[in-house]
């Protein structure tokens, strides 16, 4: 390299100083600092041997640094992936198991995490992946599409919906039909769901339907189950059951508790306000 050689005899020759050599080579004082270092350590003698070359002068100089595969051990990248999809799995505690594994030949952090993107990229599919943890979300929602069912005695045609509830890790998945999409319904079909999967989520997103839903905010929306939570005693009511999660009777849910009145379910309305009467203050 013709740079290498002009900064050599400008400095050894010529005697200039770092800021000329840097000003006639047209590279920065650092780097014209760093080659003078590298020819020192690297024990050749000035002027240079004649057969020489270029190429062999930038070797001795700056030697290639060694391929990934000669130097650092490489973990099993698809395991690292797997195990990143477990509950309160980071990639520090994997990385810490690589180092145990690997003492000699392991690499750094920050090559650690840099290849685990790069495999990522090489190997997973060009989507929008959304890595879930087992057991931390899970997705419910009444399905689009209704199904019906008939009466055999008088052949009417019924028509129902279709809840479901997905995990997000395995789409391990419940569904069931109900007559509505009314609040007690929906309950009970978590109810319902909670009982199948043994456990309970850690969170639970719900899609934008007004059963889940009655006023979209990014902060605070505002749920149906709470305005019913609010209302008097007489009217359909919620209460929770605190628990172990990991058994069926034992999950958390919410339960709905009737009302005294024999048509239950002939208004779906849960007024926001107390009752008048209830305001009053007692003596």
């Amino acid at each position: 390299m013709h740079t290498i050689r002009d900064i050599l005899r400008l400095s050894l020759e010529a005697k200039l100083t770092l800021n000329q050599i840097a000003l006639a080579v047209r590279m920065s004082k650092s780097g014209v600092r760093t080659c003078l270092k590298r020819f020192k350590h690297s024990e050749m003698c000035y002027p240079l041997p004649a057969e020489m070359t270029d190429t062999e002068l930038e070797n001795a100089l700056y030697p290639p640094k060694p391929s990934f595969g000669c130097q650092y051990q490489q973990p099993d990248w698809s395991r690292v992936i797997t195990e990143l999809s477990k509950p309160h799995v980071t990639l520090e505690p994997l990385y810490q198991e690589y180092l145990q594994t690997y003492p000699e030949k392991a690499m750094s952090r920050s090559s650690f995490y840099r290849y685990l993107n790069r495999y990522r990229l090489q190997h997973l599919p060009p989507v929008m992946r959304m890595r879930h943890k087992g057991g931390e979300k899970l997705f419910v929602d009444y399905s689009g599409d209704s199904l019906e069912y008939v009466i055999r005695e008088t052949g009417e045609l019924i028509s129902t919906q279709l809840f479901i509830a997905s995990w997000g890790a395995s789409s391990y998945s419940f569904a069931e039909a109900t007559h509505t999409q009314a609040l007690p319904d929906w309950v009970a079909s978590h109810n319902r769901a909670y009982a199948y999967f043994g456990c309970v989520p850690r969170v639970e997103v719900p899609d934008n339907t007004k059963t889940a839903v009655s006023r979209a905010d990014f902060y605070d929306p505002e749920a149906p189950m709470r305005t019913a939570c609010r209302t008097k005693s007489s009217s359909p009511s919620l209460s929770r059951t605190n628990s172990t999660p990991g058994t069926a009777e034992n999950s958390t849910a919410w339960s709905a508790r009737p009302t005294s009145s024999p048509n239950r379910h002939a208004s779906n309305t849960y007024p926001t306000h107390r009752p008048a009467a209830s305001r009053k203050k007692t003596s």
